[in-house]
């Protein structure tokens, strides 16, 4: 099957709304060029560089939702991200006394004319460049820069070097350099007679660690957490300046410019992928272009108060590592871990971390943001009680995988979603049963009452309408429903005990029968909560 007839049928599927219904015909359909390089991410890369606006594109009858409001979204912010920087790097060069290299002013007032030139030749060539940009890519914006003819510095002894910002070959005064230092720069000293720098262009708070869980269901589970909550929290001594003041935080500031002076034999020593990278044919072994002749590690997506606390720790700076540290840093911290495969030299404070936390707050019990975060940090550094508690979490309250995470998980959560589908197709087979049991049963056991079988037909009816089962027996993987979620609908359509004489003489003392849905599947409640409770990953 083609991509556009898949196309095609998504499009019906979307309109009559029946996701669920062909969930796993559409999974396999996908799974050749959704799951194949990594497609999904790298279209919508492809999507940010080549959008030139909204009124560019006729998307006919595809449903893209607010896909694309978000992709041109970001396409303006990176045109005027650019635009901005261009703009710091001309007052820069207007007030600087000389060049960095030899503080010669007329190298300043080349490399300041070259600039302006080039920028009047991206306002001739395309009209200027104003919000909201229509006409202009993140990638034509691109290119006029790096297009931009380097000047050749007057002052004598000049090397030249291979820029990888540029993928060329330039001199340590051109445009490329100046235009990174342009931005506002934090240094940072691990180890202030390092023989590296680490280089980390973003912002604080900003490393996408918050599961972002599809919300377009039927919910009887809400997670109450605001994104907000899992900031980092307040740092003080040498990380204070990674604190953001919440006032003026805003989502459009430009990323800083993060320097941090570390040492190549602590990062060898702590980690096999650094030392692969320090020692093998890689580009970070090799002299840097920048003008102290440091070899420098370019590193992008994490939280720069995080990568900070986890340099200090490497490098045995426990003084300065904070003892206490909200979930939100903690699991910005894990990630890094992660990654560079820090866990055996990190293991320790990561245990003073986790227990300082578990005593501070309370574990959280229903929130699935949380809980993920939780699962997150206990994998990582080996905790096997917070794994199994924040599994079993999970477990009822997770609706399916149709969330986006960018936490290192292993293979928890398949573990997870392989049980809760178990789980709920064997609930959704006994309220089947019940059903069929209720159309025959005349009258109830427990007080040989005519009327309890039928209003209980009915608040089973109710309740399976309000889950969307009634009319058909919902298949795995059940997306959109919880265990929870589940187990509440039928509890709070079950109703107190049954009034006996409902069809009877109203005149008569009414006496209550015990039935309701709830005592009719307490076996099945407690074979459930039995499963949850012994479930392990």
């Amino acid at each position: 099957m083609n991509l556009g007839l898949v196309a095609r049928i998504s499009t019906i599927v979307d309109y009559c709304q029946c996701r669920e219904a062909v969930y796993v015909y559409l999974r396999d359909w996908l799974n050749e060029y959704a799951r194949r390089d990594n497609l999904p991410p790298r279209l919508c890369k492809i999507s940010l560089l080549c959008l030139e606006g909204l009124a560019q594109i006729d998307t006919a009858d595809l449903p893209l939702g607010g896909i694309l409001d978000k992709i041109d979204k970001k396409r303006q912010s990176l045109i005027l991200y650019y635009i901005l920087s261009l703009d710091q790097l001309q007052d820069h060069l207007i007030k600087e006394d000389g060049c960095p290299m030899k503080q010669d002013p007329e190298c300043t007032a080349l490399t300041l004319g070259v600039l302006m030139r080039a920028r009047r030749k991206m306002t001739d060539s395309t009209g200027p460049l104003e919000h909201p940009f229509d006409g202009h890519c993140v990638a034509s914006v691109l290119g006029m820069i790096t297009d931009i003819k380097e000047p050749s510095p007057p002052h004598d002894d000049i090397f030249r070097h291979h820029s990888s910002r540029w993928n060329r070959t330039s001199y340590p005064c051109c445009i490329g350099d100046e235009y990174t230092e342009a931005m506002e720069c934090v240094k940072f000293d691990v180890d202030a007679g390092g023989d590296i720098d680490i280089i980390l262009i973003g912002r604080v708070n900003t490393q996408e660690i918050i599961p972002v869980i599809e919300t377009n269901y039927r919910e009887f589970d809400r997670d109450q957490q605001d994104d907000q909550s899992f900031d980092n929290s307040p740092l003080s001594g040498r990380y204070a300046v990674f604190n953001i003041d919440g006032d003026n935080k805003t989502e459009d500031e430009l990323p800083i410019n993060f320097r941090m002076r570390v040492s190549s034999r602590h990062l060898i020593l702590a980690s096999k992928m650094l030392r692969a990278m320090l020692e093998g044919p890689w580009i970070e072994n090799s002299l840097s272009s920048s003008k102290s002749g440091r070899r420098e590690i370019n590193s992008t997506g994490w939280d720069p108060a995080a990568l900070a606390i986890v340099l200090d720790a490497v490098h045995g700076r426990y003084s300065d590592v904070p003892e206490s540290v909200n979930l939100g840093l903690l699991t910005r911290i894990s990630v890094i871990v992660d990654y560079y495969g820090f866990q055996e030299c990190l293991r320790h404070i990561g245990n003073v971390w986790i227990t300082n936390l578990r005593a501070s707050c309370e574990m959280p019990k229903s929130s699935l943001k949380a809980s993920l975060l939780w699962l997150s940090v206990a994998w990582i550094f080996s905790q096997k009680e917070i794994i199994t508690s924040k599994s079993r979490i999970i477990l009822m309250w997770s609706r399916g995988l149709d969330m986006t995470l960018a936490l290192p998980l292993g293979d928890t959560l398949d573990t997870i979603e392989a049980k809760r589908q178990k789980l709920i197709s064997k609930f959704l087979a006994c309220l089947h049963e019940l059903r069929g049991k209720l159309v025959r049963e005349t009258r109830c056991a427990p007080m040989n009452n005519p009327d309890c079988p039928t209003m209980m037909l009915g608040k089973l009816a109710r309740a399976e309408y309000c889950l969307e089962t009634l009319n058909g027996h919902p298949v795995a993987p059940f997306k959109g429903l919880s265990i929870v979620g589940l187990l509440v609908a039928i509890a709070r359509s079950s109703g107190q005990d049954m009034p006996m004489g409902y069809f009877g003489n109203p005149l008569k003392p009414f006496r209550t029968c015990s039935c309701t849905l709830v005592s009719r599947l307490a076996d099945r409640y407690h074979e459930i909560d039995q499963e949850i409770q012994s479930f392990e990953c």
